[in-house]
């Protein structure tokens, strides 16, 4: 019996996809952040404004489709097979989606060139190679493939896990390294963004209030002129005292 049950195991599920899973824990530091003081005042809304903001970028269709779109580019950019990056069937595939044609155009000198190559490509019509790859079922390059990632705050901490499931372990790993590089970049950014605003509206202020100061020091410079004034706060002391 134990023998026919591995018999038929073997058998039935020969040919089944096998599914590789990979998770990732990033630290924020939003939660317990410190300030410049030295302090740790927690705010429940505005943290879980902040967790907010950071999951919906890590879930926005415009950080899996540059996600997807460099994982096309670094494919596409291998002078060979690197069982590293992914497996042969994957590699195969790729290979049979992208004309030698279109890749030859596609892939330049560097990766840089590269990348932004594709994305020209991918946005110059609803009709082409890689906007039907992003925009089908394959299972490392579409969105709907990304679509598994799922990302979440652990408990009441500063972490959030990020996990993603693929039929390639390679793909699956790496796929999670370009989502954390791409999310980190653009929270960067959103913060970077919010910081130059708040620093350019006291900017602002500040050349108001040095205008304003600047034209009462003329309108002061020009009374003591006038009046033959040299000091000021020393003669209207003496003004005072001779009265």
């Amino acid at each position: 019996v134990p023998l026919l049950m591995s018999a038929s195991v073997y058998y039935f599920t020969r040919n089944e996809v096998k599914i590789y899973s990979s998770e990732s824990v990033i630290y924020t530091g939003i939660a317990s952040g410190y300030t410049l003081n030295g302090s740790n005042k927690a705010d429940y809304f505005s943290t879980s404004n902040a967790f907010d903001n950071l999951l919906s970028i890590i879930n926005s269709r415009e950080t899996k489709q540059e996600v997807a779109l460099k994982l096309i580019a670094e494919h596409l950019f291998m002078k060979k097979h690197d069982p590293a990056q992914l497996s042969w069937g994957a590699y195969q595939s790729l290979q049979q989606a992208v004309a030698d044609t279109l890749r030859n155009k596609l892939v330049k000198n560097t990766f840089t060139e590269t990348l932004a190559a594709i994305d020209a490509y991918m946005q110059a019509s609803e009709n082409n190679t890689i906007y039907n790859l992003l925009n089908s079922d394959n299972p490392f390059y579409s969105l709907n493939a990304l679509k598994s990632i799922s990302a979440m705050r652990v408990s009441s901490s500063d972490l959030v896990k990020i996990s993603y499931s693929t039929q390639d372990a390679a793909i699956c790993k790496h796929t999670l390294e370009l989502l954390e590089q791409t999310f980190m970049r653009k929270h960067k950014l959103l913060r970077e963004g919010q910081t130059e605003s708040v620093i350019g509206y006291f900017e602002t202020e500040t050349s108001k209030a040095f205008s304003k100061l600047d034209s009462a020091e003329e309108i002061f410079l020009d009374f003591n002129k006038k009046n033959d004034i040299i000091n000021y706060y020393e003669q209207t002391k003496a003004v005072a005292g001779e009265r």
